[in-house]
């Protein structure tokens, strides 16, 4: 429990630009669940909408101004129509509640959007150990599963990194185009 909490103490002290940054990056690896999920359905339009989404947020992040309203709504109307119970479902569910959070960031009235965003992956990630274990798992087990520590890890090395380097659009567009070419979730899934 101390590493996760320290973790998140760590969060909350990063400068927003650095928070965002990490926050984008873990919305990537969340985005491969929601693409699991709308691919088992067949679906392609909501999939373009989230990629677009998720492009304006690293442009945002490059300083370019981004308008947002529109994909607020229609990212309101996503997270009305999925209504099955399914871990994939849920999943999609705290991702586009995290896309909702970078939203409010860009509007400025969400402060921490690396906390939030982390918080709904390790969620997510615990509902997942959870199921797959059958709900048998200790708060013990959970926080010393791979996936976790994993996280953790992935996380740490991101606020390592922000902390000594300011990077540039190129920097950036690598650190994005490292998580989508390892199409790896948060939840250990490739798509």
């Amino acid at each position: 429990m101390t590493k996760k909490l320290t973790l998140f103490s760590r969060l909350r002290t990063l400068e927003l630009q650095d928070s965002v940054i990490i926050s984008l990056c873990i919305a990537e690896r969340m985005f491969i669940n929601a693409r699991i999920y709308f691919n088992s359905l067949g679906e392609q339009q909501p999939l373009d909408l989230l990629e677009s989404v998720l492009n304006k947020f690293w442009m945002s992040a490059f300083k370019k101004k981004q308008n947002f309203a529109n994909n607020a709504e229609k990212i309101g109307l996503l997270l009305d129509e999925i209504e099955d119970d399914s871990l994939a479902s849920k999943s999609t569910l705290d991702f586009l509640v995290g896309l909702n959070v970078l939203i409010d960031t860009f509007a400025g009235s969400e402060l921490q959007p690396a906390v939030m965003l982390a918080k709904l992956s390790q969620g997510d990630i615990e509902r997942y150990l959870r199921v797959q274990n059958d709900s048998d798992l200790t708060p013990a087990q959970i926080r010393e599963s791979e996936l976790v520590i994993y996280e953790i890890e992935l996380i740490e090395s991101l606020i390592e990194y922000l902390a000594s380097n300011t990077p540039n659009v190129e920097e950036l567009m690598y650190l994005r185009d490292s998580f989508r070419n390892e199409k790896i979730s948060n939840l250990g899934l490739s798509s």
